[in-house]
């Protein structure tokens, strides 16, 4: 997830979907496992900039690309396809790449996912692919792309083997996943409480933003669950905060926890759309909100489920500052009328 969100938060990038995720094992040394997604963007970069800024996000979470391939990594992000282009020119007769085998990704992303054999490579003194291929050699052959990539845009076509993902999937030869779908991100830390017929929550963050985004997601797991919800498309909303967020003290940090709790009971009362996953970034006196999420019109959500509205003089907002061998902790409780 932090992947997902340091794209989205890249110059150029908008994540607009993100797949249920799968476990697959490893392929090359013994190694974890790994939970595989596809995530969709739009961008206005070419395809060797879309790539750095993702080597950049790799980079800042720790990745180190030196030494062996195929070993454990934290993360390992690809460009897969981009729709509605293939690179480099296939008329160019550079080497065929159909050696060239696809790494298992902790959470892989690109525009769209696509790939197999007969693609061209181009690679440089140390053998490695130069600059951006897509359809990413190959992944026609990886079960832990195609699923994922099937839950997204089952219909595409791949540019260079004229079937759709869905066909390709079907005749896939890798191995079963070991698990999913399963909604990103798996764990979240909030709960629901009992509190004299209303509901309440629980919430517990490592930060000001996170709090908010696990609050939103207890909220939303608490009507409908949410490994029955997916990504069918992004909604933004920017709230304006009574003064700067770094000097906010617990009252107005309560104040903007509310007001995006009760921007979410809006799109989930009012409108019967569902966020299955949020993503919030405090910007000075501003909280910008990207929700991703689906609309259940004639799947309506029990009337008695739904919150009305948050009670404001019943929520708390606690920050526990870090101290030697004990890391900083935000917890909020909060109280919804049902």
């Amino acid at each position: 997830m932090q992947a997902v969100e340091r794209l989205d938060r890249s110059a150029g990038v908008r994540v607009l979907r993100l797949s249920p995720g799968y476990v697959s094992a490893p392929h090359g040394p013994p190694q974890p496992d790994y939970v595989n997604a596809v995530v969709e963007v739009e961008t206005w970069l070419d395809p060797a900039l879309l790539l750095e800024t993702a080597h950049r996000v790799e980079q800042a979470m720790g990745r180190e690309r030196a030494g062996e391939r195929w070993t454990a990594r934290v993360i390992d992000i690809d460009l897969l396809l981009v729709v509605g282009g293939v690179l480099p020119d296939p008329n160019r007769g550079l080497e065929p790449a159909a050696a060239l085998p696809l790494e298992p990704r902790p959470e892989g992303c690109g525009s769209v996912v696509g790939g197999g054999p007969g693609l061209q490579t181009r690679r440089d003194a140390e053998g490695e692919p130069a600059g951006p291929n897509v359809p990413h050699p190959r992944i026609a052959e990886r079960r832990f792309v195609l699923q994922p990539l099937c839950d997204l845009v089952p219909g595409l076509v791949h540019p260079v083997l004229g079937r759709t993902i869905s066909e390709l999937l079907a005749a896939c030869p890798d191995a079963a996943l070991l698990g999913g779908p399963f909604v990103l991100p798996r764990t979240v830390r909030a709960e629901r409480l009992d509190y004299g017929g209303d509901m309440a929550l629980r919430a517990e963050g490592a930060s000001f933003e996170e709090l908010i985004v696990q609050a939103a997601h207890g909220l939303v797991g608490s009507i409908v669950p949410r490994d029955r919800l997916r990504e069918e498309g992004r909604r933004d909303v920017t709230l304006r905060l009574p003064g700067c967020v770094s000097r906010l003290d617990a009252a107005g940090r309560g104040e903007a926890l509310a007001n995006v709790l009760a921007e979410l009971l809006v799109w989930l009362d009012a409108e019967l759309w569902v966020p299955a996953r949020v993503s919030v970034r405090t910007d000075g006196c501003f909280v910008r909100l990207a929700a991703f999420g689906q609309g259940l019109h004639g799947r309506g959500l029990p009337a008695d489920l739904v919150p009305k509205a948050v009670t404001r003089h019943d929520l708390r907002v606690c920050r526990r500052r870090a101290r030697r061998g004990r890391a900083e902790i935000w917890t909020a409780h909060v109280v919804l009328d049902l």
